[in-house]
Order: C-alpha cells, then sequence, then structure tokens
C-alpha cells in the first residue's frame, strides 16, 4: 500500500510555511521512565506494546508555550524523545507529529490543556491530553497500520473542541467528556479498524463513517447530518455514495482508478477542513424510498416479523429506529459497525420473540450481555467478530439450534456443552486462542474437543481451520451428520476411523492447503472407503502438486498424482452426490460405475481418457431407462448448454424432471428462468 503522509493528502497538511516550525526546545529535564511512571502514572493512558519506555523522556515540569509550529516528524530534523509537558501546552501554530512505522511508538503526555491551531497525528504516535483540546482549526490523525508493529496511533483527551475531526486507518481516539466538533468528523477504517469513542456529549455538524470506522458516542448526540458510505467499493458503490455526497464533491470520481476510495475520502475530508457541506440536504431517490418503506413498516410494527438491514438502506443509517419493531422474530445486523448499532445491541432483550439473530462482522470484541436473555433464541450468527471471550452464559440458551462463528479466535466455553437442542456448529476458519498459538506455526489450531460433548450435534463445519490433528475424540459426536474438513487437514497425519460415526452422511474433506501452506497426505483419504452411511462426498483437489525451489530453480513434487483404489466406491452404495473435482483424474475406478443412486456428479471431464468418456456416453444411451445413468445425462444437459444448443439441453433435461422433478444435478437447470420460460411456466 502507498504511503501518504499530511502533508500530501487532503487537508491533513503538517505545519505550514507562513509559521516557523520548532523541535521540541530547551529548558525540559530529562528523566527515565520509572520515574515518569512515578509522577504521572504513564500506564493509565500509555501502555500498549511497542512503547519505548526505556528512551528518553522530556519533560517540562510548568508547561510549554511554542510561538511556531511543533513538528517532530520522521524524515524531517525529528525528535526521538517522548515528551511530558507538566501543565498546558499552548502551540501559536500546529502540532505536527508523526514517526517512522519501522520504528519504536512515541508519545506526548499533556497534563493540562492543548490548545493549537490543528492537530496532526501520523503514524506511531501517541497524544493524551488529561485536559481538554482547543483547536481553531481541525484535529487530523492518520495511520494506514505498514510497520511491523502495527503502527497504531492514539489520541485521548477529556474534552475536544475543533472545527473538525478527521480520522483515517488504524487511529482510536477516546474523549472521556464532550466532543464538538462544530463542522464535521470523517472517520475512514483500514483493515476494518478505527474508532471515536465519546463518553459525553457529541456535538456536530456533519458525521460521516466509511469503511467500517466505528464510532461510539455513549452520551447524548447533537449531529445535524449522518451517513455511513464505503469508500473502497468504487466505482460499483458510486450510486449510492450519489444518494449521500454531494455532487460537487464527488466530480468525476467513478472514472478514477482508486479502489480504495482515497481521494474521495481526502476531498470530504478537505470540505469539512474549509466549512463546506459534504452530505445531501435530502437523501437521494433510492435512500428516500428505502426511508418510505421502513415507514410504512414503522406504521403497523406489530406486523413486522422479519429485518435485515442490508434491506433497508434508511435503518442501516439509523440503526436505532430498529426498537420500533419488538415482534420481530428474524433480525439480520451483519456488517453494521456506524453510530447507533452498539445501543441497539445494548437492548436486545427488547425483543423477547426473537428466534433468529444475524450479527456477524461488526467488529465486536465482547459479545452483548443482552443476547444471554432471548431464551427462544434459534438461530445465532456470530461470525467475523474479533471476540476476546464467550460468556458462559450461552450455555443457558436452552432452544438454540446453530451457532455459526467463523473466523473465531477465543476458546469455546464449556458452557456449550449443556446446550440440549444445539444441532449445527460452524467453527471455519477457526483461529488459534493467544494461549494456544504456536510461534513457529501460528495459525496451528487444536481440535476443538468441546464439541464431541456437544449431545445432539448434527453438523459440524472446521472448514480452512489448521488443525493440529482429528483425534479419536470426534467418535464420541455418535449424532453427527454432516462433517466439514475441507482445507483443513494440511497438518493432520491421520483420522480416527470415520466409519465408526452410525449416522455421518456427508463428508467434506478437500485437499487442498488452505491456510497451512502444506498439502495432506494421500493416505487420509483411505478412512474414507469404509463409511458406508455416506449420501454425500466432497473430495475434490487432492491431484498432484508441486512448488517452485528458489535453491534449485526448478519445480519439485510435493504430493503425487491422485489414483484411486479401484473398489474405491464399493461399499458407499448410498452416494447421491459426488465431488471429484480438481483432481486431475485421467480414469475411474470400476466400482464407481456400480453406484446406482448417484444424481450430481462433479468431475474433470475434459482430463479423462478417450475411452472413459466413451464409456460413460455409452451407458447413458445404451440403459435410456436406468435412474442410475441419469446423472450422465445431466452433465450431457450443462455440456449442450455451454454449447448454446439451449433447445436440445431443455428437452433433455426436460426428460429427466418429467419423471424426478427433484432430481439433484438439475436443479440448477429447473429454477433457470431460461428453462421455466422454455416450458411455458415462468413466474
Amino acid at each position: 500500500m502507498e504511503s501518504t503522509t499530511p502533508q500530501e493528502s487532503g487537508a491533513a497538511r503538517g505545519a505550514s510555511g507562513a509559521v516557523r516550525p520548532v523541535l521540541p526546545p530547551r529548558g525540559h529535564e530529562v528523566i527515565g521512565a520509572r520515574a515518569a511512571e512515578e509522577r504521572f502514572g504513564l500506564s493509565a493512558d500509555i501502555g500498549k506494546p511497542g512503547h519505548d519506555h526505556a528512551s528518553t523522556i522530556r519533560l517540562y515540569g510548568a508547561g510549554l508555550h511554542i510561538r511556531g509550529d511543533l513538528v517532530a516528524r520522521h524524515g524531517a530534523r525529528r525528535c526521538a524523545d517522548n515528551i511530558v509537558v507538566d501543565g498546558d501546552l499552548v502551540i501559536d501554530g500546529a502540532l505536527d507529529w508523526w514517526e517512522d512505522p519501522d520504528g519504536p511508538q512515541r508519545f506526548l503526555l499533556v497534563t493540562g490543556d492543548l490548545k493549537a491551531r490543528s492537530v496532526h497525528l501520523g503514524e506511531c504516535v501517541d497524544l493524551v491530553v488529561r485536559g481538554d483540546v482547543e483547536v481553531s482549526g481541525g484535529v487530523f490523525a492518520w495511520s494506514l497500520g505498514e510497520g511491523p508493529l502495527d503502527g497504531d496511533t492514539t489520541l485521548t483527551a477529556r474534552n475536544v473542541r475543533a472545527r473538525c475531526v478527521s480520522l483515517h486507518g488504524h487511529v482510536d481516539m477516546v474523549v472521556h467528556g464532550d466532543l464538538v466538533a462544530a463542522c464535521g468528523i470523517l472517520g475512514r477504517g483500514v483493515d476494518d479498524r478505527g474508532s471515536l469513542s465519546v463518553a459525553g456529549r457529541t456535538r456536530v455538524g456533519e458525521l460521516v463513517t466509511a469503511d467500517w470506522f466505528t464510532v461510539t458516542p455513549t452520551g447524548p448526540r447533537e449531529v445535524g447530518r449522518s451517513a455511513a458510505v464505503d469508500l473502497r467499493g468504487l466505482p460499483e458503490g458510486l450510486p449510492e455514495l450519489r444518494e449521500l455526497i454531494r455532487p460537487e464533491l464527488l466530480g468525476d470520481v467513478g472514472d478514477t482508478d482508486d479502489p480504495l476510495g482515497r481521494e474521495l475520502g481526502d476531498r470530504i475530508e478537505a470540505a469539512l477542513a474549509a466549512g463546506m457541506p459534504v452530505l445531501r440536504d435530502t437523501p437521494g431517490p433510492q435512500l428516500a424510498a428505502s426511508a418510505d418503506e421502513v415507514a410504512r413498516l414503522r406504521a403497523r410494527p406489530a406486523e413486522v416479523t422479519e429485518l435485515d438491514l442490508a434491506t433497508h438502506r434508511a435503518l442501516w443509517q439509523d440503526p436505532e429506529r430498529v426498537l420500533d419493531f419488538t415482534a420481530l422474530r428474524r433480525l439480520r445486523l451483519a456488517g453494521n459497525r456506524w453510530s447507533g448499532a452498539d445501543r441497539l445491541l445494548a437492548r436486545l432483550g427488547e425483543f423477547p420473540h426473537l428466534k433468529e439473530l444475524d450479527i456477524s462482522n461488526m467488529a465486536l470484541a465482547q459479545l452483548p450481555a443482552e443476547i444471554c436473555l432471548l431464551r427462544g433464541l434459534q438461530v445465532l450468527n456470530i461470525a467475523d467478530n474479533p471476540l476476546r471471550a464467550l460468556p458462559d452464559q450461552l450455555g443457558d440458551l436452552s432452544e438454540l439450534r446453530v451457532l455459526r462463528t467463523w473466523k473465531l479466535s477465543c476458546p469455546l466455553p464449556d458452557a456449550l456443552s449443556r446446550l440440549p437442542a444445539l444441532e449445527e456448529l460452524d467453527l471455519s476458519w477457526l483461529h488459534p486462542a493467544p494461549a494456544d498459538r504456536v510461534e513457529d506455526d501460528p495459525e496451528l489450531v487444536p481440535f476443538p474437543r468441546l464439541a464431541t460433548r456437544i449431545p445432539g450435534l448434527r453438523s459440524l463445519n472446521l472448514s480452512v481451520a489448521v488443525l493440529d490433528s482429528v483425534p479419536d475424540d470426534l467418535l464420541l459426536a455418535t449424532a453427527l451428520e454432516e462433517l466439514n474438513l475441507d482445507s483443513a487437514l494440511g497438518r493432520v497425519e491421520r483420522l480416527p476411523d470415520l466409519s465408526r460415526l452410525p449416522r455421518l452422511r456427508v463428508l467434506r474433506m478437500s485437499g487442498s492447503s488452505g491456510n497451512a501452506d502444506h498439502y495432506p497426505g494421500h493416505r487420509l483419504l483411505d478412512r474414507v472407503w469404509a463409511i458406508t452411511t455416506l449420501e454425500e462426498l466432497e473430495i475434490s483437489r487432492w491431484g498432484e502438486q508441486t512448488r517452485y525451489n528458489e535453491r534449485t530453480g526448478h519445480r519439485e513434487g510435493v504430493r503425487p498424482p491422485l489414483t484411486l483404489p479401484d473398489d474405491a466406491f464399493a461399499r458407499l452404495s448410498r452416494l447421491r452426490v459426488l465431488d471429484l473435482g480438481f483432481n486431475g483424474l485421467t480414469t475411474l475406478p470400476e466400482s464407481f460405475y456400480a453406484l446406482t443412486e448417484l444424481e450430481d456428479v462433479t468431475i474433470d471431464f475434459g482430463l479423462l481418457d478417450p475411452p472413459v468418456r466413451q464409456r460413460l456416453a455409452a451407458l447413458a444411451r445404451s440403459e435410456p431407462d436406468n435412474p442410475a445413468r441419469d446423472w450422465i445425462r445431466a452433465v450431457q444437459v450443462k455440456l449442450l448448454l455451454k454449447a448454446d444448443r439451449t433447445d436440445d439441453a431443455y428437452q433433455a433435461a426436460n426428460r429427466i424432471l418429467a419423471r424426478r422433478p427433484d432430481f439433484r444435478g438439475l436443479a440448477d437447470v429447473a429454477a433457470s428462468a431460461g428453462y421455466r420460460t422454455w416450458r411455458g411456466d415462468a413466474a
């Protein structure tokens, strides 16, 4: 990612040439970290890893007045010290401080007030003001997280008063009291990070949050206009931006090569700094139509049982209005990180009839305690949140049937094992908890043995988790019907005897490396052929793999080509769905031709030897009434569609669907508008 500096982007310019820039002046006392901690309690505000507390700390014991700009930035004559100002810091010009993202974190602590024309903070800087920040211009902070320490920048103060505030990237701003920004606030996230938290009153002209930047105002709010926008979706997201942003700011943004939306973000920042409005006075026609639809729903709230904020964009902008619909049974808030979402989550207990809740991808570090009060909840999706822990109270959700937690990186509580109704557990993309992380293999995750103790568990998804093993404990899950180990076996040496799972119907275990950077060996497939209960089997991507050797300059084999044993399918007579794709197979085992229940088969037909393809085609022709060959005819239908022989394809499909309307191999064709139109029964 190309780095920008405050001197290069939008309104966030550093000290102007009109005021003489100066480095932190002399007249200071040099103290150590221990003395600074004893006198000023540094760790209360400055305690995250990366700080070089052992480096020099300059102490200005009677306040500090700078008659120009206070400049300390990488690339110029920079100040290598941390600074403590005991008293007020008054700067006639601007505070302009940013560090090398590859260097250590630096801090500026002011025990009194900070007064300046403007404040500009860049990478690896922490500004802590225990009094008030009063700025006649703007507060600008940016951190793109490009350094090895992730380059976070923080700003903490009691109260903040400024013309505008613009925060971009890995920036966290905490205001313990009131925040006043007469013109407005712009928050732009990077890597789904960036936050503003205000404990007191928030009074702003306009509030614009972009790219999952999180705003948490816990006190009263006085906001003229607000909008949540996605600047990273250009040019596809331009129509929605036109609904919210003034056209003079958009200009030709759709024609520029700016997929991250940085240019548009800089335009919005410059407009706020200049006191110009950013948002339209009234929303565009699509948002207005959404607002009208929401108004109609609010007129009959008792009849509304399902809401998806992705559909109702007006509610996306103001999620607290969801509280009007207390009869909801299904609520989807996925991806909503905007102002107001946190207050809505804190009042989930006001939906006593809720059965399904989706709060995935909301940047939650902890689950709202109110979720555990929803005793009738049956489906809960908490996936893709950086959760630090799951509460034991989840075990009180006695009716919970489905729990989706993909990308989880904290331990599962033992309380889950007492959920009597839990049938489906999605742990895909499971990451190790910090305590379980292996330094040499940071993605390696212990097998979640707790899942085997959930009494009624029918479906377990562990795909794309770098499992350290699949232990025999898995066989304790005797109710298991579906097991997904796709791309999860790169570090697994052996599998238990899966044929001892008496109800296992669906098994997915592709042979790709996933996140393991290592391909599983073919010997793991030996555990598959004895599972007589299987109806669906996916064993794709087990073919030959090579890797480039930088030392020799050649590609070397890391897994040989796949050859299936002749009796591979001899005991799998119940198979209806079989995926053998991306295996590089040129022939098929003899036992494959004896499968009589197949409906949907995925094979790389183009790689099969000509005699094999001819044999399959001959079977379809010679046994026209044999339903065991319908899957071959279904493949022929799809080949005809690819060749644009639509009429021939639909005639062939109709012959099968007329006697087998639910035939799995042609489900997509049967549901297509083209086929329905051809039949004359299009909706």
